[in-house]
């Protein structure tokens, strides 16, 4: 039996549409191929992310799991399977729309682009679920740089980190090297061998780690 495909959409609450984000059927390659319409009569997505929605809000059909991605902190009642990305705080309104395209980008990621040490769609849902119910954030720290200038970025965030994603390319990174990235984690955030690990190889992407964490 032929396996369904992994997909991802968005609900764009203020533009009134819904798009397929991501199929690893699209173009037999999996690219990101915003504004394709989802087909007539498709399954809930694997993943779904609905932007800017009122507190009130839930989607019509229920997908494996979905992400609440809020500029500001509406208090949701969210119902199982469901769970809230939100902004960091201070960020411009004009800025949302460009963070949170980021953020989806780096959750399709870690689906597409696998690595030495995979992450895949059930670590993302353990993820969230240690998050205890609380609202998480995503952030970035770009690894080009020397181990005190990585640690130095890391104690910066003020999140305890869920997931560490570890993106980068065209090429596998040495092994030591990321060696040195996780010990640089664990130094700036205790309890961080806690946190789901992965690493992706990406064609286009300088090494970078993408974090989902609940804010402190």
């Amino acid at each position: 039996m032929k396996p369904e495909p992994f997909t991802v959409g968005c609900d764009n609450y203020p533009e009134g549409v819904a798009l397929l984000l991501y199929s690893d059927t699209i173009n037999q390659r999996g690219d990101w191929a915003t504004g394709v319409l989802p087909p007539e009569n498709s399954r809930p997505y694997d993943l779904e992310f609905v932007l800017a929605a009122p507190a009130d809000y839930l989607p019509e059909v229920r997908s494996s799991l979905t992400l609440f991605v809020d500029h500001q902190d509406p208090e949701r009642a969210l119902p199982e399977r469901c769970f809230q990305l939100l902004a960091p705080s201070g960020i411009p309104k004009g800025a949302f729309d460009v963070w949170a395209e980021k953020a989806m980008e780096s959750m399709i990621d870690i689906v597409r682009f696998t690595g030495p040490v995979c992450a895949d769609f059930a670590d993302i849902v353990s993820a969230l679920n240690a998050g205890g119910g609380r609202a998480v954030t995503a952030a970035w720290v770009d690894c080009e740089c020397t181990e005190q200038e990585l640690l130095s970025k890391l104690r910066q965030l003020r999140l305890r980190p869920l997931l560490c994603h570890v993106i980068g390319g065209p090429e596998v990174i040495p092994m030591s090297r990321f060696t040195r990235i996780w010990d640089a984690l664990e130094t700036a955030f205790p309890g961080a061998e806690k946190a789901v690990l992965g690493y992706g190889v990406h064609p286009n992407k300088r090494t970078t780690l993408f974090f989902l964490g609940v804010p402190i």
